[in-house]
Order: C-alpha cells, then sequence, then structure tokens
C-alpha cells in the first residue's frame, strides 16, 4: 500500500513541475508560423478585414495583381526594406508567382514578428483561376501612345524634343495627341522644318500638354485651357462632339497612371508659330534658311520660294562655297549663278539685306 501512494506522489509531482517549466518557457520560444489559405479564404480574408495588407512578393506586378495589393519584391530586397515599417497588430496576406518565393516572404514576416500573416495557396494562378478580381496597373502617358500604336511621329517628337521623362513623371497631365495621320496632312516642309527645329517642336508639342487632368466631362464647363507652352487652347463641346481649336477631338478619356490622352485629328499650331508662316512676299522663312556666319547673304529665287543661295542648289545640296564670293556685287553674282545653272528655272536672284531679322 505505501508502494503504491509512493509512485502516486512521484507521479504527481512529476506532472506539477512540467506544467510548472510549461507555464515559465518564455512566449518568444513558442513557434509561431503563418497560414496558407485558398483563394476562396483568401477573398472571405479580405472581405472582413478592411485594414488587412496584402502584399505582392513578385517582380510581374505590372501584368496583375490583387486589387489593393503593394508590391515588395523579394529579389530586390524591396520587402526587407518594407518590413520594419509594418504594424506587427495588423493581418498581412502574402502572395507571388512561385512557391518558392512567397514562402520565404511569409517567413521573413514571421521572422520580424509578424503574427498573423497568411500565404495564398497556388499563388497569384490560383487567385486569377477562381476568376476573381484583379487590377492591371495603367501605363503613363509616353507608354500608353506607344502601345496604340498610331502616335509614332508624335512619340518621336516627344523624344526629340526632350519631353518623355516629363510626360512619364508623376504629372497628372492632359495630352492632345495628333495621330501619325495628323501630321502626314501637315505641309511636308512645314512638318520638316517643325521636326527639325527642337526650339519649336518643344514650342508645338506644349501646345498639345495641360497641366493637371481634363477629362471630357471637366471640358463641357470649360471655354478654354492654359497649355504647358503658355498659349490657351479654345474648348467647344456641342451635340457633334468635342473640338479644341476647331479641330476635332475623336477619342477622349483615354486614362493612364499620370493623365489623360484625349486624341484629335489634326496638329495643334500655336499662334506664335503661324505667325512665323505669315510673311511678306519676297521674304525667307525660319524654315528655309540656315545658321548664317557669312558677311553677305544672299538670296535666290527658285519654284516661288526664297532661299539663302549657299545653302541652295536644284538638287537639294550645298552650292560650292566659291560661288558665294560673288554676293558682294550683285550683278557679276546674278549672271554667274543664272550661267552655273543654266536652263533651270531660276527667277531671281540677289543680296540678301536684313531678311533674317522679320
Amino acid at each position: 500500500m505505501r508502494l503504491y501512494i509512493l509512485l502516486g506522489l512521484l507521479t504527481l509531482i512529476v506532472l506539477i513541475s512540467g506544467c510548472i517549466q510549461q507555464e515559465e518557457k518564455p512566449e518568444e520560444e513558442l513557434e509561431i508560423s503563418y497560414t496558407d489559405i485558398s483563394p476562396a479564404e483568401a477573398k472571405e480574408l479580405i472581405e472582413k478585414n478592411l485594414d488587412l495588407i496584402i502584399i505582392d512578393v513578385s517582380p510581374k506586378y505590372a501584368e496583375g495583381h490583387i486589387p489593393n495589393a503593394v508590391n515588395y519584391p523579394l529579389g530586390n530586397r524591396s520587402l526587407d526594406s518594407a518590413i520594419p515599417k509594418l504594424d506587427k497588430n495588423k493581418k498581412y496576406l502574402i502572395y507571388c508567382h512561385t512557391d518558392t518565393v512567397s514562402i520565404a516572404g511569409a517567413q521573413k514576416l514571421i521572422d520580424a514578428g509578424l503574427k498573423n500573416v497568411y500565404r495564398l495557396k497556388g499563388n497569384y494562378a490560383a487567385w486569377v483561376a477562381a476568376g476573381y478580381e484583379v487590377e492591371i496597373p495603367k501605363a503613363d502617358i509616353i507608354q500608353t501612345a506607344i502601345d496604340a500604336g498610331s502616335f509614332n511621329t508624335l512619340v518621336t517628337a516627344i523624344q526629340t524634343a526632350d519631353l518623355a521623362e516629363t510626360l512619364k513623371g508623376e504629372g497628372p497631365f492632359t495630352v492632345f495627341a495628333p495621330t501619325d495621320e495628323a501630321f502626314a496632312t501637315l505641309p511636308e516642309d512645314m512638318l520638316n522644318a517643325i521636326l527639325t527645329d527642337p526650339e519649336r517642336l518643344a514650342s508645338v508639342l506644349k501646345y498639345h500638354i495641360v497641366s493637371g487632368k481634363v477629362m471630357a466631362s471637366d471640358m463641357a464647363d470649360l471655354e478654354s485651357v492654359t497649355t504647358v507652352q503658355g498659349e490657351e487652347i479654345k474648348i467647344n463641346v456641342t451635340d457633334e462632339g468635342v473640338f479644341v481649336n476647331n479641330v476635332t477631338v475623336i477619342k477622349t478619356d483615354i486614362e493612364t497612371s499620370n493623365g489623360v490622352i484625349h486624341v484629335i485629328d489634326s496638329v495643334l499650331i500655336p499662334e506664335a508659330e503661324k505667325e512665323k508662316e505669315v510673311i511678306e512676299p519676297g521674304v525667307i522663312t525660319s524654315e528655309e534658311l540656315a545658321v548664317h556666319n557669312h558677311k553677305y547673304d544672299c538670296w535666290v529665287a527658285y519654284e516661288g520660294k526664297v532661299y539663302d543661295i549657299t545653302y541652295w542648289t536644284p538638287d537639294s545640296t550645298r552650292m560650292h562655297h566659291d560661288t558665294h564670293r560673288f554676293c558682294g556685287t550683285s550683278t557679276p553674282f546674278e549672271d554667274n549663278i543664272k550661267k552655273k545653272y543654266a536652263g533651270i528655272n531660276i527667277e531671281e536672284v540677289g543680296i540678301f539685306k536684313g531678311m533674317l531679322e522679320t
């Protein structure tokens, strides 16, 4: 009997000792792990926890992601940088495109002391397969124009004028975008003149850009908008459509990540640029002149246009420099030019006097 009592006492002591040891075990030593959940469970978790933080650790975030997810790619250590700023009291749903990466990401959160961590089983592919909503980020203005395939001239012009980085910036911007067909309607000499003159090109392009996001619904209440170039564009909304400076807006409200694009069927020309085209008969236009570094400038009238003689020949190549020595006296100059190009319908030649300043 005594033996049974002794054994009972020993058993009781062992049990009590074990309980005490378990109670004294520090909380941090208890194993904490993340929880794998199905797409359906993840959807329910999102709906019931409005403050849930959804983390996409994939480099393919731009191709599509769960709505409201933030992107902390594991590969470039963005997740490592973000972890110290995360609230340990919130719940987190983490996913990727592969198990290896999402598991590693979930474990990093756990190792950092976050206790309410859920990992989406099957990752993004499982979410898509379940038919749940996804978000595909909008491209910026430049990329949207490139992807459209109908703004090649505009994109080239923007890049030439060093405006691409601006239009890839935060914005927002409103761009009235002429199509390739719109550029093709410009007279060839005018188009070439604009495209080859960086300052003029920038001016024309900025005349198509408005700071801020102006949607079609906003234009109904506007008579004009001020462009980045400084001049205003007149707006007219009628039953027939939307018009800017009497140019037709053929498509409105193409939203981008940093603004909106409205497609137009003609190129907008600022008043300042139009004035350059309004010249007195016989005056050389800025498009027809090259840089002048000579003491005298001579001109030739050919096919209804006036050219700087040192930069003109009928075959569009530069005239030999020796011809320029005749600029000092008009009669020998005229005789020699007409003799040199006998058979060419040269209407008139002469000394250029001050036309560059007009």
